[in-house]
């Protein structure tokens, strides 16, 4: 009798499984973690002893990577948002402008494949000797803003944000924004150290 009704038993639990199984299950899509912006900004000023100097947004760390005399590079790093501002000084004693103009340029263009606009915004400040190139890129790009300053004489400095994230606008779209405004903070304040 016992195994009458444990078999039984067994049947109906198959028949349940089985018809839990008749609807159409997906798998779940992939989330994104939940990143909270800060509405407050503050800003840091530059100390250390480079060709340049600026204010940089408080909830980054700036990390000098290598510094020579004619050179350096440095990351403005936001650990709470893995985002990073790469930029990478060189002095024009022995460098070409047009070819640094030429590079910053190609770097930027190089994501022309997957970008659906970019967005050119001439920098010029001729009380400061500072100009330059904004560059905005539409679309799920590696690298959604880049830009260089020049003083046309002595100094060239080139940058790019990037993050650890997969490139899905959408979603970064609130947080690029957020660095845009820092960056466009830097170039604000930026003057050159003669």
């Amino acid at each position: 009798m016992k195994s009458r009704s444990s078999c039984i038993i067994y049947i109906l639990l198959l028949l349940v499984g089985l018809n839990a199984c008749k609807e159409n299950s997906l798998p779940k899509p992939h989330g994104y973690f939940r990143i909270d912006i800060p509405k407050e900004r503050d800003y840091n000023f530059l100390t250390d002893n480079l060709q340049c100097q600026f204010e940089y947004s408080g909830q980054a760390d700036i990390r000098l990577v290598t510094a020579a005399s004619d050179s350096f590079w440095m990351d403005i790093v936001y650990p709470q948002l893995n985002g990073k501002i790469y930029l990478s000084y060189k002095s024009l004693e022995n460098s070409d402008l047009d070819l640094l103009v030429e590079d910053a340029r190609k770097f930027v263009f190089k994501h022309s494949v997957k970008a659906s606009a970019i967005d050119e915004s001439v920098i010029r400040d001729d009380t400061r000797k500072l100009y330059g190139m904004l560059y905005d890129l539409g679309g799920d790009v590696a690298s959604n803003t880049q830009f260089y300053l020049t003083d046309s004489n002595q100094h060239f400095l080139r940058a790019a944000l990037y993050f650890k994230a997969s490139p899905d606008r959408d979603s970064l779209d609130p947080v690029i924004n957020h660095v845009r405004e820092d960056i466009l903070h830097l170039i604000e304040t930026f003057e050159w150290k003669d």
